[in-house]
């Protein structure tokens, strides 16, 4: 009892649903998203570590956590949505926040990408600059964001591919073929997402 007081109080005070996320396993996840918010995602974000000198067989990469969370936050916890929040920066510490509604909507799509897999999309405008986030499918998994200015990439993050270790997602309650949401429309990317450098 003492406990569960304990972690009200944080909650309280912080604003967010517990700093922690319980998914469908009971798994404790951080999230950005408020108490009387759903969080549809919640992914620790890792930069890319580049090895140009990698061997055959071997990855190219390595991922490095850079200690940040993306979270996307909605009014309710199914279709149809009136509100979704993207939100990133450390539990406590949100460095950015966009909010999708009616007026201001996000472009989702699903990208076929071979017979075994895919890519939820999902992406939106804010001046000059053009954020996606992508959910790999089928046989892929992990979450992405790629930021672009002006056509040009200039951020590029991976959560990792283990679910509930890197990330938590809902995002299959959410038809990225045909939107049912007025906060929704559908568009193809219109940035070459698919090349990593």
């Amino acid at each position: 009892m003492k406990s569960r007081i304990l972690v009200f109080l944080a909650l309280s005070i912080c604003g967010v649903s517990g700093v922690l996320y319980a998914d469908q396993s009971g798994a404790k996840f951080p999230t950005l998203c408020r108490s009387d918010e759903f969080a549809y995602l919640n992914a620790k974000m890792s930069t890319y570590v580049w090895d140009d000198q990698h061997q055959p067989g071997k990855p190219a990469y390595t991922l490095k956590k850079n200690g940040k969370l993306l979270s996307l936050c909605a009014d309710r916890d199914a279709e149809p949505l009136r509100k979704l929040t993207y939100r990133y920066g450390e539990v406590g510490k949100n460095e950015f926040e966009y909010t999708a509604t009616e007026k201001h909507k996000f472009y989702i799509s699903y990208e076929q990408d071979g017979p075994h897999g895919g890519s939820n999309v999902l992406f939106f405008h804010v001046g000059e600059f053009t954020y996606y986030v992508t959910e790999a499918t089928g046989d892929g998994h992990g979450i992405g964001i790629q930021v672009f200015k002006e056509g040009a990439r200039i951020s590029n993050l991976f959560s990792g591919t283990s679910h509930g270790v890197d990330y938590v997602s809902g995002l299959f309650a959410i038809n990225f073929n045909m939107p049912s949401s007025p906060i929704f429309a559908e568009s193809d990317p219109e940035n070459d997402i698919w090349h990593f450098r």
